[in-house]
């Protein structure tokens, strides 16, 4: 058993890499196309701010852009050319005389052996047209020089503007939301769910004010000066600074009964899968404890839906410290059912990865993990959740494409509709698409997830790994474990549901639980949605045979 356990993990760890190996395939191919976007926004930037706005030294221009120094070029040029053209072909050409005439010193031209044609230029068109050229030609030297004197006092940070880039919001006018960690604490906890707002430092402009931007050039370019401020930025913050720690909080949950002014006699936690929340099976726990009201009117059923760690509304509560495993998780139940007083839940109920969530809850309370007053349940309900570990050659990976898709996107979601489109464009089922749709939060302009996405991955990770054959093999006495397998559920391979079968085979023993076995038909792995009617009718009898017992 032990060499089968080892080679499934090799196979398991086998298939994970080949995962991440494509992803990282997938990513580069990205990389690329974005490095060329990059490439050509940044060569753009630097053109903006290649040179800014600066005063020129010529009276008539106010200032000199990387425009209107290329126009003055441009301009002068044309000048030049046209007044060499005039003054040395159009009025030898039609003899045009201003002032003197050409006639008038033939004589000199001759004597000083001189070319002829020259006589034929009125003095008055050369030493204009030279003297228009030489100042047009000094004008464009002095104000190159100008703009080469400016460009050296310019600061090579703000490029001139008197702005650097917001270091709070990385020039993009929006921080995200995310409270401190304590630092008092040895063990990190799990961040909230990041939300976007207007970033405080800039007011969304994406940039602060330098003040001096030569002055802080100097600086930075000082060697002590650079270290300086290298340690502010990096140093620690004193705890005391970061606020007082507020008190661990317990999970989030909501309470389904027929009647709040009854008194519930019996109770049932009702745990949900990865990405999910208590509230997917709100309209399914309704029909339960309505059915069981009209069963057994004398009995009242309450029904607790539970946000487990990292998903729903407990994502953003502090104190659920790492590690995210179903160890932990399973403990949350015990510090909810503690911190509120309540009596241990005669029924747990969990799928797919709430499923998993019971089992450990289970074996902890058999093994008096949580204390010597806690009471077992009398019913475990395991919804298409496979007992042992999980190896991803047994299904198609949906689930681990999901994440890693899920983690290479954006924190802020522009939009539900967009994400949608995206996930369906990637190959990904249209109600999927929307499911994973459902756990956005509107935060702004933008949508959040409504769960910690690292946190549920270790703890997906965690339920592949975990295993419960053994409390499965010798289940608590007083303890029926019902698994109810959906039938068109692709999580199942043949040696588990025969190893299943065996076990609900087996002859009772009085010093122990059961096991049974039942198929869902005409389901998928989301039972609740896909045949709540089959569920209700595989679930209710059973509960309400607790309410006989009691009764």
């Amino acid at each position: 058993m032990q060499v089968q356990e080892i080679q499934n993990n090799i196979r398991s760890r086998r298939n994970k890499i080949f995962l991440l190996m494509e992803e990282l395939r997938r990513l580069r191919v990205q990389e690329r196309i974005k490095a060329v976007e990059v490439i050509n926004e940044s060569d753009e930037e630097e053109a903006n701010h290649e040179m800014p706005d600066i005063p020129s030294s010529i009276p008539f221009l106010s200032h000199v852009t990387p425009k209107t120094l290329k126009q003055l070029y441009l301009t002068s040029l044309s000048f030049i050319s046209g007044i060499i053209l005039f003054g040395g072909l159009i009025a030898p050409t039609l003899e045009l005389k201003l002032g003197l005439g050409g006639t008038s010193y033939e004589y000199f031209i001759r004597n000083m052996h001189l070319p002829l044609q020259l006589s034929m230029v009125d003095p008055i068109v050369a030493s204009f047209s030279g003297g228009a050229v030489g100042v047009i030609s000094a004008l464009m030297l002095i104000e190159a020089n100008n703009v080469e004197q400016q460009e050296k006092k310019k600061c090579k940070y703000c490029h001139g503007t008197g702005y650097l880039a917001c270091a709070r919001c990385s020039a993009s006018g929006v921080c995200l939301s995310i409270n401190p960690l304590s630092l008092s604490s040895a063990s990190g906890r799990p961040l909230q769910v990041p939300t976007a707002e207007r970033c405080p430092n800039c007011s969304s402009a994406g940039k602060s004010s330098n003040g001096n931007a030569s002055e802080m050039a100097r600086t930075l370019r000082n060697k002590q000066g650079f270290h300086l401020l290298n340690r502010a930025l990096n140093s620690p913050t004193p705890a005391h600074r970061l606020g007082t720690t507020t008190p661990l909080q317990t999970l989030a949950y909501e309470e389904v009964q027929a009647s709040a002014e009854t008194k519930c006699n019996l109770t049932a936690f009702v745990l949900h899968g990865l990405l999910g929340s208590g509230r997917n099976w709100k309209s399914f726990s309704r029909n339960l404890v309505s059915t069981l009201s009209n069963s057994s009117p004398s009995s009242e059923w309450r029904m607790v839906l539970v946000d487990l760690r990292n998903h729903g509304r407990s994502a953003g509560i502090e104190g659920l410290e790492p590690p995210h495993d179903l160890v932990n998780a399973a403990n949350d139940l015990a510090n909810l059912i503690k911190a509120r007083g309540w009596a241990w839940p005669d029924v747990v109920i969990g799928h797919s990865l709430g499923g998993k969530v019971a089992l450990q809850f289970s074996e902890s309370c058999a093994r008096g993990d949580y204390g010597e007053s806690i009471a077992l349940p009398k019913q475990l309900w395991v919804l298409d959740s496979v007992p042992g570990e999980v190896s991803p050659e047994n299904s198609d990976a949906e689930v681990e494409k999901v994440l890693l898709t899920l983690q290479g996107l954006p924190s802020s979601i522009p939009s539900r509709k967009w994400l949608v489109s995206h996930m369906i464009e990637l190959g990904f089922s249209k109600s999927l698409s929307e499911w994973i749709g459902s756990n956005l939060n509107k935060s702004g302009e933008h949508e959040t997830w409504a769960f910690n996405l690292e946190g549920a991955v270790q703890m997906f990770n965690s339920y592949r790994e975990k295993s419960y054959w053994s409390l499965l093999e010798h289940p608590p006495k007083g303890m029926e474990i019902s698994i109810v397998r959906a039938e068109n559920s692709d999580r199942w391979d043949l040696d588990v549901i025969q190893r299943l079968e065996s076990l609900a085979n087996q002859g009772g023993d009085e010093c122990e639980g059961k096991v049974s076995v039942r198929v869902l038909p005409n389901s998928g792995h989301w039972v609740h949605a896909d045949n709540p009617k089959g569920l209700l009718e595989i679930i209710a009898p059973k509960l309400a045979s607790l309410t006989s017992n009691i009764g």
